[in-house]
């Protein structure tokens, strides 16, 4: 015979405990995982913890003027920085303009200008030529390039 172990639900009956109950007593006793990796959280970090040195090295360079992905790109920024810690905002303010005046090319550049106007845009290779406006200027060229003869200056080939 198989021992039966009896639950007590919210309204106070007791009944045989199924497969349900053993799941949830499970579930509580679990700590919450990831759904998607399958790793527990991680609590919240308290406000008292330093930030990361990748969140303080985009505070300092943004505060310098340079470029983040430059900056740590460079060798010599990163052994610079290497001793630094992620609260010394100072540190790594001095180390990013230090960075700067050794590199200025570590700096944000400046936006470039934008599309210039085509100046050939509306017209055509030979210039501007009119296109007939009455109808009567229409038909005479329109007459002339069937007969072959010349179009008069100015004129299109409508």
């Amino acid at each position: 015979m198989t021992d039966v172990t009896m639950v007590t639900d919210p309204w106070g009956v007791s009944r045989p405990e199924t497969a349900r109950d053993r799941i949830g007593r499970l579930m509580a006793s679990t700590p919450t995982v990831d759904s998607v990796m399958g790793r527990p959280i991680a609590p919240a970090e308290p406000a008292t913890q330093p930030p990361p040195m990748v969140q303080a090295l985009q505070a300092a360079a943004a505060a310098c003027g340079a470029d983040l992905a430059a900056l740590v790109d460079s060798v010599a920024f990163m052994r610079s920085v290497r001793a630094i810690t992620p609260a010394d905002t100072a540190g790594l303010q001095g180390a990013v303009s230090d960075a700067l005046a050794q590199n200025p090319s570590l700096a944000i550049a400046p936006p470039r200008a934008g599309m210039k106007p085509n100046s050939a845009q509306g017209g055509s290779a030979s210039g501007w030529a009119s296109t007939p406006a009455t109808p009567a200027e229409r038909v005479r060229a329109q007459t002339q390039k069937i007969t072959g003869q010349p179009l008069p200056p100015g004129s299109t080939g409508y």
